[in-house]
């Protein structure tokens, strides 16, 4: 939920990474991803910019290749504000 909740209130991914650990032992890129979708998947009443959840799950190759199936169904749902 804090990596939601940075997320949201705009910071950055290297920014979040680093604020979850530490500067010089920041968590990976595609673990925050996770902890962001996974937030969204346990609470679907959270608030977010589909056009910048997509943004960031894209960020990392690998975490596309997790989460795109996700993103596609809340896109489907119409889950996200728009913009």
């Amino acid at each position: 939920m804090r990596a939601y909740t940075l997320w949201r209130a705009g910071h950055g991914l290297l920014d979040i990474c680093v604020r979850l650990r530490s500067a010089a032992n920041p968590l990976q890129e595609s673990t925050v991803i996770t902890y962001v979708v996974q937030a969204l998947e346990r609470d679907p009443g959270l608030p977010f910019e589909m056009r910048a959840l997509r943004a960031l799950v894209q960020t990392e190759p690998g975490s596309w290749v997790r989460h795109r199936d996700c993103v596609a169904r809340w896109e489907a749902e119409r889950r996200g504000v728009s913009g």
